[in-house]
């Protein structure tokens, strides 16, 4: 697994340098995947005591596929794709929990210990 992983980031990094791809944009696109999906789960999830544990994944996967398509379609309107992606990830993560809660399933453990 190792070894097909190097291979892949090797053609990656071949590509990206055959491209011409800007490493500033590359950085940026790299932190907007890292924090816009996760953003909601965290912040969230601490702040919200009734918040489910699916709201955390959810947001996550509808933050990060938000952040992607939002950098693929060149960012229209000048909103980043990070602003998007936390945008998106923050509203499925509180209709997540209000479904969840409306069906009657129980809150996630609390993150702080008494």
């Amino acid at each position: 697994m190792t070894r097909v992983c190097n291979i892949v980031i090797g053609l990656c990094a071949m590509l990206i340098a055959m491209l011409n791809i800007s490493i500033v944009t590359l950085n940026l696109f790299a932190f907007a995947l890292r924090s816009a999906g996760p953003f909601a789960a965290y912040g969230l999830g601490l702040a919200m005591p009734e918040a489910t544990k699916n709201a955390g994944i959810v947001s996550v996967i509808v933050g990060s596929v938000a952040a992607v398509v939002w950098q693929i379609l060149g960012e229209p309107f000048g909103i980043l794709a990070i602003v998007f992606g936390a945008v998106l990830g923050c509203i499925s993560f509180v209709l997540t929990t209000k479904i969840e809660r409306a069906m009657g399933k129980p809150p996630a453990p609390p993150a702080f210990l008494d």
